[in-house]
């Protein structure tokens, strides 16, 4: 009776030994499973990011505008003397913000609205005999760009490549500002003129989990006219623009 007892007290403790240490294996192989789990969704979310159907993106970066490399005479002949445009600054910064539509993996459509700022150009006298300075011109270009994108899925690094053209509709401000009232010349009026351009542009994103994406760009943008000073004298000018820019975007 007693060899029973003892067997019975002993295989009741080996069993309770073996449960406590089963607890700690059972609460890691839990924690491996949550993180599993975490991991297969942030999968899951980093994938839907190229399915979602709509998306927002901003961008930051650079704008280089292939202003005129000399300086630019125009003679006045209502008072014998020259307005003389000097070259102005070619960089400035760039900020967008981009809305589109996905309705197809491969293929998207856009809409962005883009600011390049102020670039200045000093605006120099030349009487014949003597130049002076006499202020300066604020030139200033936006726009809208309406876009269509074509997305090359680089799946093994979350990744894709993106190639964009379209028409450019750029807001263009020229706005002068002469500092000797004596040389005023009357054509020089704050203008505003608007053009339609085309751009193209190659991109790179990289799809994060949540839906969330980060990007490089380079955009071409292809103006129009020659001369800086064309717009006050009723014609249009629109330098070519290179814009590099960073982006962050979401999808929904």
């Amino acid at each position: 009776m007693r060899k029973i007892y003892f067997i019975l007290t002993t295989l009741f403790f080996i069993q309770s030994i073996s449960y406590a240490n089963s607890k700690p294996i059972n609460s890691v192989s839990e924690l491996d499973t949550a993180i599993q789990i975490s991991l297969s969704e942030d999968d899951s979310r980093t994938a839907l990011a190229a399915n979602e159907w709509f998306y927002m993106n901003v961008y930051s970066g650079l704008s280089y505008k292939a202003y005129p490399q000399s300086e630019q005479t125009v003679f006045r002949s209502d008072v014998g003397t020259y307005d003389i445009y000097q070259q102005a600054k070619r960089y400035s910064p760039y900020l967008a913000a981009e809305f589109g539509i996905r309705p197809w993996k491969y293929l998207t459509f856009g809409i962005r609205y883009w600011n390049t700022f102020n670039t200045n150009a000093q605006l120099i006298d030349n009487t014949g005999t003597d130049k002076f300075p006499n202020g300066d011109i604020k030139m200033s270009f936006s726009g809208i760009n309406i876009l269509i994108s074509a997305h090359l899925p680089l799946p093994a690094i979350n990744s894709e490549i993106i190639l964009s053209t379209g028409p450019a509709i750029i807001f263009s401000q020229f706005n002068p500002t002469t500092a000797i009232a004596s040389y005023d010349n009357p054509a020089l009026k704050k203008t505003n003129n608007t053009n339609i351009r085309p751009f193209v542009a190659v991109g790179y994103q990289y799809l994060l989990p949540y839906s969330l994406t980060l990007g490089l760009e380079a955009q071409y943008v292809f103006g129009i006219g020659e001369d800086i000073y064309s717009p006050y004298y009723g014609g249009s000018y629109v330098p070519n623009m290179f814009n590099l820019s960073l982006s962050i975007g979401y999808h929904f």
